[in-house]
């Protein structure tokens, strides 16, 4: 990243610092639009100053949704991009599909798993068992993320939580090796008075939002709404399939190159856009709202509601019908009932609380689509569906924002577009 803003800058590129994007601005100044993308609006984080971004072409490159996860939260990764589609009225797609990881309890911070695994390190549950011989006894702990997930939700499930990370049996080499890897998880560790040399480090399995879901992208960027691609992901990056193959620097830095691309021959052909000057000043009437009330909920308050939706394990790697509709209903009732009543005291908690809100949406969304998704497809797995379904469930599920309400429907995945099909078993 320090890379890239280094040649933004060489180049001369204006850079608009400390400036949070809150919300698309559309041609018919409808929410959501039938017309197209004309630009955003923000407000300086520090200063407070209101922002007009009036553009030809939009590109969101916002990330994922984690500020809202019990495992690895970054609070500034809330999913602002992927809301901002949303309501502007761009299609999801397979939203379901969610990752889920094995992550460190208790600290903030990534798994390393990749370096941990790889040097020999082990999974054990609370007897001290190495369980992932039940699961995958071929590949182990070197089986696929989504693999591991479901192994450890499993075992505490069943009451052979909890669960630990055991690298005790490694050589010094390995040590030094894992700790040159990756010192940030080391150092957590270090913190919390444990050592890989001789102690067993807690972990559990949870969901994080990176995955083949997201905005609604074609090969070049381009969403289901003129004006605005998107890239990374935000979007339903296809290409990191639903067992996490692919590195998120590699497809966010190709999908990057092609959204630009599009981006800018899209700006070249079509004329100046006009901005609707009611849309704007709805929009920032709302977007100030928290910071005018005098009273309400602060945004702690209801990110600990938010939390105990994740932890109640209804959104968990392994789901049924029951605890879905129960996930819906609770981000359902916060949306509505909290979020309104959100107050902030200055610009830094208005940006947390408009983050809470947009970090809303994937609780709900998600849910609903597994709710559509009857089987179990990489990290989707349903209890009450266990099997993976290809005959009926090689499609696409959509979630689109109507004025109405949210409508999910699965799509077909039209085959005869592409070079490599399925082999379909009856």
């Amino acid at each position: 990243m320090s890379v890239l803003r280094g040649e933004v800058l060489r180049r001369g590129i204006r850079v608009v610092e400390r400036v949070m994007v809150t919300e698309l601005l559309t041609s018919d100044g409808e929410l959501p639009t039938g017309g197209a993308i004309v630009g955003a609006i923000g407000f300086n984080t520090q200063t407070g100053k209101f922002y007009v971004l009036k553009a030809k072409a939009t590109i969101i490159a916002t990330g994922s949704t984690n500020s809202i996860s019990p495992v690895m939260r970054v609070p500034n990764l809330s999913g602002d991009g992927k809301a901002m589609a949303f309501r502007a009225g761009c299609e999801m797609r397979n939203i379901e599909l969610a990752h889920s990881g094995e992550w460190p309890r208790d600290f903030n911070c990534s798994s390393g798993a990749n370096i941990l695994h790889g040097e020999g390190a082990y999974l054990v549950n609370a007897h001290g068992g190495r369980f992932m011989r039940n699961y995958d006894p071929v590949r182990m702990e070197r089986a696929t993320r989504v693999v591991i997930a479901h192994a450890i939700a499993s075992e505490e499930l069943e009451g052979r939580g909890p669960i630990y990370l055991d690298a005790t049996h490694l050589d010094e080499a390995a040590y030094r090796r894992i700790e040159m890897a990756i010192p940030i998880i080391i150092r957590s560790f270090a913190l919390a008075g444990l050592s890989l040399r001789k102690d067993r480090i807690p972990y559990t399995s949870g969901l994080s939002d990176v995955g083949p879901g997201g905005i609604r992208v074609n090969k070049s960027g381009e969403t289901t709404i003129p004006g605005v691609y998107a890239a990374g992901a935000a979007t339903d990056h296809a290409e990191d399939g639903v067992d996490n193959i692919i590195g998120h620097g590699m497809e966010s830095g190709i999908g990057g190159h092609r959204a630009g691309e599009a981006a800018a021959k899209y700006a070249m052909e079509i004329r100046e856009p006009t901005i609707c000057e009611h849309l704007i000043k709805s929009l920032k009437e709302h977007l100030f709202g928290p910071m005018k009330r005098q009273s309400g909920l602060k945004h702690q308050e209801v990110m600990g509601h938010c939390m105990r939706i994740w932890e109640s394990g209804l959104l968990g790697p392994v789901r049924n019908k029951r605890g879905l509709e129960g996930a819906v209903a609770a981000a359902q009732k916060i949306r509505e009932e909290e979020a309104p009543k959100l107050v902030a005291r200055d610009y830094h908690e208005l940006a947390r609380s408009i983050g809470l809100g947009n970090g809303l949406l994937l609780m709900e969304l998600l849910p609903r689509c597994a709710l559509l998704r009857t089987e179990s497809r990489g990290s989707h797995y349903r209890e009450d569906y266990p099997t993976r379904n290809d005959q009926d469930w090689l499609k696409w599920v959509i979630a689109k924002k109507e004025n109405n309400g949210i409508k999910v429907w699965a799509e077909p995945i039209p085959y005869s577009q592409y070079r490599l099909k399925p082999k379909l078993t009856k």
